[in-house]
């Protein structure tokens, strides 16, 4: 009997950790890292966002915090943080444009199409592939935008009202 009463995915770790008591194999050695890998990890980097969401109305704001980051790391690694998904996960070129997750089971390929790193595939979640976000679209280019827009909004209004209140004082205005 297995009972989860956390956020995640249940049951995740369940089955590797069965296979791994009941059925232990010993841990193939790592394969050699793929020719030019240093390149292809910087080209991946980058912020991504998953395809299921709204693209056309207001509701596409809330899409905004919902991306997968991924960094360049150290030996050919790259790292996979999605938001509020919890910890970030560790990955190893062993093909190109194809990384296994490092201590886990996971798959993850990158799609290239002109040249450019375009979609990234999970295998955890092959129903919802990412795309890749362009700059003017990642949350902190946004949420400048938004702040500076606030902050303009709320100046024009204080300004508004300290003028208007200045202007009725004047007897010369009236």
């Amino acid at each position: 009997f297995v009972s989860y009463g956390s956020s995640g995915l249940p049951g995740y770790d369940l089955l590797p950790a069965f296979i791994g008591r009941y059925f232990a194999a010993p841990e193939p050695a790592p394969p050699e890292l793929p020719a030019g890998f240093e390149e292809r990890t910087k080209r991946v980097a980058g912020i991504y966002r998953f395809t299921r969401h709204n693209f056309t109305s207001i509701e596409k704001a809330f899409a905004l915090p919902s991306v997968v980051s991924v960094a360049a790391g150290p030996k050919g690694t790259i790292t996979t943080a999605i938001q509020g998904f919890g910890e970030p996960w560790v990955w190893r070129e062993v093909a190109p444009n194809y990384y296994e997750q490092i201590d886990g089971t996971m798959r993850l390929v990158f799609r290239e199409a002109g040249g450019s790193i375009t979609n990234m595939y999970f295998s955890l979640l092959p129903f919802m592939p990412c795309y890749r976000v362009a700059w003017y679209a990642t949350p902190t280019v946004n949420y400048v935008l938004l702040g500076a827009t606030l902050f303009l909004c709320v100046s024009t209004l204080i300004s508004f009202c300290y003028h208007r209140k200045g202007r009725k004082q004047d007897p010369t205005l009236a």
